[in-house]
């Protein structure tokens, strides 16, 4: 668990860099944030890098997310193997002098390793939480089968 303070003005890339700066995870690797819907199905993306599909993530504020009445997302930090953070915002910092923003204010618990296969973890955050589920790869993901 993380708990994070921002500011309106900030962005999601402002964001992004924060996330990964604090988990200790290369900022270089390509990422996504979706908005959720309220069973955190993803609707809006925002990416580092201009597609049709997405806008781009430094050019999307806090502020604008906020008036839209947007306040759950997903952080896909692992997009090969579909790993993401469920991140529900729950106000936004009132700006204090002298101090540094986004900045991490609460956490407890190891993040996930950046990349890899969860199935394979012997312990990871997604394990401890689901740990009557078994994690298979079948490789027919999508398929009619």
């Amino acid at each position: 668990m993380r708990e994070y303070e921002l500011v309106a003005t900030q962005t999601l890339y402002d964001f992004h860099l924060a996330i990964q700066h604090d988990l200790d995870y290369d900022d270089a690797q390509m990422v996504v944030f979706f908005t959720a819907d309220e069973n955190w199905a993803p609707v809006d993306g925002f990416s580092l890098f201009p597609n049709a599909e997405t806008q781009l993530m430094d050019e999307v504020s806090l502020r604008s997310l906020i008036q839209k009445k947007q306040y759950r997302f997903l952080y896909y930090f692992d997009l090969l193997n579909k790993r993401a953070f469920q991140l529900e915002w729950q106000d936004l910092a009132e700006e204090k002098p002298r101090i540094l923003y986004p900045r991490r204010s609460d956490g407890m618990g190891d993040p996930p390793v950046q990349f890899g296969d969860i199935a394979n973890e012997e312990s990871s955050v997604f394990n401890d939480a689901l740990p009557d589920v078994e994690w298979e790869a079948t490789g027919n993901e999508g398929s009619e089968d």
